[in-house]
Parts: C-alpha cells; sequence; structure tokens
C-alpha cells in the first residue's frame, strides 16, 4: 500500500520523469536501451548507501528493472585509523609554524572516508535494499583501491603532482560493475551520477553529456571510461536535479544520514599529509627548504613536500633560527622531489597553455585539423574555452583563450563541445607540461629594445623545444 501512494505521488509531480532513463532521444540520437528493455531488465546497481543510488535504485523498479545492489567495499576504516595513529607523530615533536595538523582528532582526521563511495555500513545499505525488495551483494575491492586509487595518490603527493582520486575510482567502480553484470546474468549497470549517455546510432557508439543540473554534474568524472562501461550504462538521475532527488527521497522516508554531497572530492588536498605518512617510508619524505623562486631567498625549512601543494596559499614553515615569515599573497608554485618546495606570485601560476596525455576521445573525432573546446579543470570550476591541437597518439596542446590560474601536473582536464549545459564530453587528459605564451616584463620601458626582442624569441623558442612531443 504505501509503494502504491509513493509511485502515485512520484507520478503527480515529476511526470514522466521517473520513467525516463539517462538515455534521452535526440535529433540524431536514440535511446541506449529502447528496443533492449523490452526483451531484458535486470541490472546491477552500485549501491553506496547515498542518497543519489537508493533513488536511482528505486525509480529503476518503478520502470520495471530487476535490480541487484551490488556495494563496493574500497578501505576497511578500522585498519586506516591505524595506520594513522601509528604514523602521527608524538606531541612534542610539532615544531610547524601551522598548529592544523596538531589540533587534528583522529576523528577528523579519517572523515574522508565517510565522504567517499566506498560502503561504510553493510548492514544498513543491505537494510535499504531490503525495503526496495531488491538482493544485495558485497564486493572486496580493498586491494584494487589500494593499487589504483590510494597508492597513485600517495605517490603524486610526493611527487608534487595533482591526482584526482575520483575520476580513477569511477573507472575502476565501473570495471567492478562489469564484470558482476557478467556473473549475475545481468544486461546493464548503473549508478547514482548525474550524467547522461547516449548513442549515436549510425555509428553505434556511445557518448557521455553533462546532466540537467550543472552544479551537480558528474560528466566530469566519467569522462574517462570506455565504450564497454557506457554501452551497459543506465543513469536513472541524468534528468533530475538534485533538489528532485531529495525530494523522492522524502517520500521515500529516507533518513537524513544517507543524504552525503556527491559534490565532495576524496582526499582534498588540505590536511592530508597524515595520510601520506600512514602509507609511505620516511625516507621517501625528507625534511628540506621552501625557496622563493625568483631570489632564492630560503624562509626556512619543511618536514616534507607532502605538507604541500601547488596552489597553497596557507604556506607552514618549521620554526627555527632564520626562520622567515611567507608574505600572505605567495602561493605554493612548485614542488621538486625530493624535498624542495618553491613559492612565487599567482602569475607565475598562471598559465594559457599546456600538454595533455593519456587522452582519451570521443569515437570518430576528428583529428585532422585543430578543434574549439570547452574545458573542465575542476569540478568546482566552470568551462574555459581553448583550441585542442593533436600532436602524437593520447597527446594533445591545448591553447587556453584566457590565462588559467592553479593548472598543475597531473590535473585532469574534461573536454566538452559547449560552454554550458548540455555539453557533450569529447574527450580527457592529464596534464603533463605547462607554459605561457605571453612573454612578460614587469617594466619594458628599462629594457633596451633589441635585447627586449632578444628575450622574447628565446622565450618562443624555448616554448616551441618544449612542445617537441
Amino acid at each position: 500500500m504505501i509503494e502504491k501512494i509513493l509511485f502515485a505521488l512520484l507520478l503527480s509531480t515529476f511526470g514522466f520523469l521517473c520513467f525516463v532513463t539517462a538515455n534521452v532521444s535526440a535529433a540524431d540520437f536514440v535511446d541506449n536501451s529502447k528496443n533492449d528493455l523490452l526483451e531484458e531488465k535486470r541490472v546491477v546497481i552500485g549501491m553506496t548507501g547515498g542518497v543519489d543510488s537508493i533513488v536511482a535504485a528505486f525509480l529503476l523498479q518503478k520502470q520495471g528493472f530487476q535490480c541487484i545492489g551490488i556495494g563496493i567495499v574500497f578501505v576497511d576504516e578500522e585498519e586506516v585509523k591505524q595506520a594513522i595513529i601509528k604514523a602521527t607523530p608524538k606531541e612534542e615533536e610539532y615544531s610547524f609554524g601551522s598548529t592544523a595538523k596538531k589540533d587534528l582528532t583522529i576523528e577528523e582526521k579519517v572523515k574522508f572516508l565517510q565522504e567517499g563511495c566506498s560502503v561504510k555500513d553493510l548492514d544498513k545499505v543491505n537494510a535499504i535494499c531490503a525495503r526496495l525488495d531488491i538482493p544485495f551483494y558485497a564486493v572486496n575491492a580493498k586491494e584494487e583501491y589500494k593499487e589504483y586509487i590510494l597508492d597513485p595518490f600517495v605517490a603524486s603527493k610526493l611527487s608534487g603532482d595533482i591526482f584526482i582520486p575520483c575520476v580513477a575510482c569511477n573507472g575502476l567502480k565501473m570495471d567492478i560493475l562489469y564484470e558482476k553484470a557478467k556473473l549475475l546474468n545481468a544486461t546493464y549497470i548503473a549508478t547514482g551520477h548525474y550524467a547522461k549517455i547516449y548513442r549515436q546510432e549510425d555509428l553505434n557508439c556511445y557518448h557521455i553529456y553533462s546532466s540537467n543540473d550543472d552544479e551537480y554534474d558528474q560528466s566530469y568524472f566519467l569522462s574517462n571510461l570506455q565504450q564497454r562501461h557506457l554501452e551497459k550504462l543506465i543513469l536513472p538521475l541524468a534528468d533530475l536535479r538534485k533538489k528532485d532527488v531529495i525530494k523522492i527521497a522524502e517520500t521515500f522516508g529516507l533518513p537524513n544520514e544517507f543524504r552525503r554531497d556527491s559534490r565532495v572530492i576524496c582526499f582534498n588536498s588540505k590536511g592530508n599529509s597524515f595520510l601520506i605518512e600512514a602509507y609511505s617510508a620516511p625516507s621517501f619524505r625528507p625534511e628540506g627548504v621552501v625557496i622563493n623562486n625568483k631570489t632564492d631567498m630560503q624562509y626556512g625549512e619543511h618536514r616534507g613536500v607532502h605538507h604541500y601543494f601547488v596552489g597553497q596559499t596557507d604556506i607552514p614553515v618549521k620554526e627555527g633560527i632564520g626562520r622567515k615569515e611567507i608574505e600572505r599573497d605567495k602561493v605554493v608554485v612548485q614542488i621538486t622531489p625530493p624535498n624542495k618546495v618553491f613559492v612565487g606570485d599567482r602569475e607565475d601560476l598562471t598559465f594559457n597553455i599546456c600538454a595533455v596525455n593519456n587522452v582519451l576521445l570521443a569515437p570518430f573525432f576528428d583529428t585532422s585539423t585543430p578543434a574549439t573546446v570547452f574545458i573542465r579543470y575542476a569540478i568546482d570550476k566552470d568551462r574555459v574555452k581553448a583550441m585542442l591541437y593533436f600532436k602524437a597518439l593520447n597527446v594533445c596542446l591545448i591553447q587556453f583563450e584566457e590565462e588559467i590560474f592553479g593548472l598543475a601536473k597531473g590535473l585532469h582536464l574534461t573536454f566538452y563541445d559547449k560552454e554550458k549545459q548540455g555539453g557533450k564530453v569529447i574527450g580527457s587528459g592529464k596534464i603533463f607540461f605547462l607554459q605561457n605564451s605571453n612573454f612578460k616584463v614587469k617594466d619594458e620601458s628599462d629594457i633596451d629594445p633589441e635585447q627586449l626582442e632578444e628575450e622574447k624569441i628565446k622565450h618562443r623558442t624555448a616554448l616551441e623545444d618544449g612542445f617537441s612531443l
């Protein structure tokens, strides 16, 4: 009786939305599953215990799918706690200029575990699946998570690069669901992501599109998925906004404890040094110096490059003789392993050109000529216009229309064909080279014209040499 009331309420509130899958027909696209749904409707759905995956399962059921819940356990919270406790220095060992690390409790340090996609409480998720009347299976993926997510994250921090765990994690998650679907004889896989999948029928391939909700759109995180994933993937929340999902959850009577923020990125760059210490040997993070990138002046010593990230503004320096205060407008512009941290001005971290590798392009994309694209370089940033140049296999050069602050090696970029809502993902890649093509001097009047032109030529030559990939 309760389900009938909920179903009627959903129909009256959202009309046909509840019956629309991730794949919506368009002029030259068709629903990637519309014809097949009548024949086979078994789907495995990733259940994290969050509101998005629960509502996704609820909607799939109402469309007549036979759902099987899959909970993927990526981390052992107690094991992580013990590793962090073991690596935490004693009170008297703290001598940083900043007290942020000292003030963190063990509960605060492992808070990231509550914000990620790993199942935290199997019993609770199992209870939700029982309420939905769908079977539930747990998958132990702790070793895979350590190999593909945790270890690369630790390595990137020690090398001074950026690593976006959610991109790699979603690829791993889809691999697991794909394999479980084969074992359970399911035709489809599903998740609670905010994005769309379309099939281009004339070429028999699939494309990712951004969702209707710009604020919660997660196509950035899904941009490295393979065609084998996309042809099986259904995203029930594609045409819904987050506020609509919350309303459905309310009619379902879902407690607030399940409503995690889907915009959170695991291992946020701030305050995660304790995690690096828990999963790396001390010899990989030696003490070193913080240096001004222009004058080579040393501000003081530090206790390891893992305490810093490119773009950081609150820059700690170890207490001691000769320690100099770092100006508040300075930022970390470069980290050179094993132990050097360079500080400079914001303009030193402003670029309009980069090169990316590990490039994955949409099927049949024309690489014979440069392409105008719109690039998202962070989940909380707007897309920016750029030109995409194809240099070699899996390598592209990108020239932004404007100078961008905060780009760094290792950063994941997603390319779209439109600036705003509804854009198609046409590719993605990871930054490995950065440059600013604009030659700048603070006061050209003090420089001899011939010398200035010579410096500009040197700058262009160096730029071209850097692009010889």
